[in-house]
């Protein structure tokens, strides 16, 4: 420490006059020394004014302590702490325009889903007319149809169901129930049988263990795999899909591999 003299040599006396005038006696502050390579330094200051009979200060004894560490580690503190506090900000800007883009979702749902329902009641409505009216000019192949017409437009509103149930699934609680998985992936595969088209696809399902999950969110999931399978293949002739299941210790891994 003698080799450190004060930053400012003129106010520390006057500190130090000024509390052996208040009879502080020993006292304690932080204050800036610069050593010998003119760097400064801050520095933890024990104080105790040295009188003469009069009460004139006559010196000082002091010990000084370098504190750059403890600088350092508070300014890196603070630093943390400020962007602790940034982070929370920005979480809780990004939370509020979540929860706005959710109720918008919601909204635009439910909307959708009341326009696409009144037309599919109406076309299944005026299938059951003409089946019903007309059934005995149609031959065996027009009955197919017509009843092919009529389970996707109910497939339709249960997807439309889906939908809705998705857009609320941040607030709704999943229903499990036995999932039997081959049932469940063949049901899908059929579902796309307009988006695979003509196009040759070799698609191989090894049996998959039932499951107990949510059927339509597993549902949802397979759709989406398979769906994405399909896409990624279409210039592959012929396209190879594969859907496998394997154990491993307590879980169940399902997987779709394609040669996209």
């Amino acid at each position: 420490s003698s080799r450190l003299v004060p930053h400012d040599r003129l106010a520390e006396e006057e500190a130090l006059r000024a509390r052996a005038a208040s009879g502080e006696g020993i006292s304690q502050f932080e204050t800036e020394r610069i050593d010998r390579n003119g760097k400064t330094l801050p520095v933890a200051l024990t104080l105790s004014p040295l009188v003469d009979s009069r009460g004139q200060v006559i010196g000082a004894s002091t010990i000084l302590q370098d504190i750059s560490d403890r600088k350092r580690a508070e300014l890196a503190l603070r630093t943390a702490l400020q962007d602790i506090s940034a982070q929370a900000q920005e979480l809780q800007r990004r939370t509020a325009e979540l929860e706005v883009a959710n109720k918008d979702l919601e909204s635009f749902s439910y909307s959708i889903s009341h326009d696409l329902r009144a037309p599919l009641r109406a076309i299944d409505g005026f299938i059951a007319i003409l089946q019903e009216d007309y059934a005995e000019h149609l031959d065996a192949e027009g009955q197919r149809l017509f009843g092919i017409v009529s389970a996707n437009a109910r497939k339709m509103g249960r997807l439309i169901d889906d939908i809705l149930a998705l857009s609320r699934a941040g607030r709704l609680e999943l229903a499990p129930t036995p999932v039997d998985m081959d049932a469940l992936v063949a049901e899908v595969w059929d579902s796309l049988a307009e988006q695979r088209g003509e196009r040759p696809i070799a698609f191989h399902r090894t049996p998959l263990p039932r499951v107990w999950g949510d059927h339509r969110a597993l549902r949802q999931v397979w759709q989406n795999l398979l769906g994405n399978a399909i896409k990624f293949t279409r210039d592959r002739q012929p396209a190879r899909i594969e859907v496998s299941a394997e154990r491993q210790d307590d879980l169940i891994w399902f997987s779709v591999k394609d040669n996209g």
